[in-house]
């Protein structure tokens, strides 16, 4: 189900987009996603980083920039969890490199930071 079944109801957390969403829509639903983990108590966490949002990707779902990659990496880091980090989508685009490289750099620099 959209949140979980059994002893997991309300431990699964979907929070959908519209086509073609930008930066701003992207980063209040990971604003909206961190303060749910942090509500939850997560010990830790697993990003499934789908880079499939870029807004050049060929599949057109997104309209992520490569900078809005990097602020999700921050607003996620800034949660201070052991983290698992996956790549799952991106698509035939010469920019899917610099967009994990920005989360990436997101992600490490808030870490630098939180130290």
């Amino acid at each position: 189900t959209e949140t979980g079944e059994g002893a997991g109801e309300g431990a699964n957390l979907n929070l959908p987009v519209a086509v073609r969403s930008g930066d701003e829509t992207w980063l209040a639903a990971v604003d909206r996603a961190c303060e749910a983990v942090s509500a939850f108590g997560a010990t830790a966490l697993v990003i499934a980083l789908g880079l499939d949002a870029h807004e050049k990707d060929p599949l057109l779902g997104g309209a992520v920039t490569t900078d809005g990659f990097a602020s999700i990496g921050v607003r996620l880091a800034a949660l201070s969890l052991p983290t698992a980090i996956v790549q799952e989508g991106g698509y035939l685009t010469d920019h899917l490199g610099d967009n994990l490289a920005s989360f990436l750099g997101g992600f490490e620099a808030a870490h630098r930071v939180s130290a």
